[in-house]
């Protein structure tokens, strides 16, 4: 989609479990900060999050 980023939360096997689509505009870190929350407030307990190299910098101090 033109325009338009998604961002994914899933668990080991793969299974969905947030799904976030921003603006092409919104940074990476800022569209993970936001997946992030979600993640957090659906799945209370998650410990490990593995990220590609966009959402590096301040997300990584945010999600701990």
């Amino acid at each position: 989609m033109n325009g338009r980023q998604r961002h994914l939360v899933t668990d080991t096997l793969g299974m969905l479990m947030v799904v976030l689509v921003t603006t092409a505009a919104l940074q990476d870190r800022e569209g993970g900060r936001l997946v992030l929350d979600r993640a957090r407030v659906a799945t209370p307990s998650i410990v490990l999050v593995w990220a590609n190299g966009g959402y590096a910098g301040m997300l990584v101090a945010f999600a701990t």
